[in-house]
């Protein structure tokens, strides 16, 4: 799993968007790996050597949503 990769960048303006703080707030990584896609244009396979797991678990995390909200 370990690979060499670049940093992934998400500008400042990104993490301060209200739903962006209560994806963290509420620690929904899929949402929290959607917003890194949207702002950074990362990859799931960038987001996985960043987090240093699969791209399947990604995707994984990515498609499974909570039972409750």
């Amino acid at each position: 799993m370990s690979a060499s990769v670049g940093a992934i960048s998400v500008p400042t303006w990104g993490w301060e968007q209200a739903a962006v703080r209560q994806t963290l707030r509420r620690r929904d990584i899929a949402s929290v790996f959607a917003y890194v896609q949207q702002y950074s244009g990362a990859s799931q396979a960038c987001i996985a050597a960043a987090v240093d797991v699969t791209q399947s678990r990604v995707n994984e995390i990515g498609t499974v949503r909570p039972f409750c909200s």
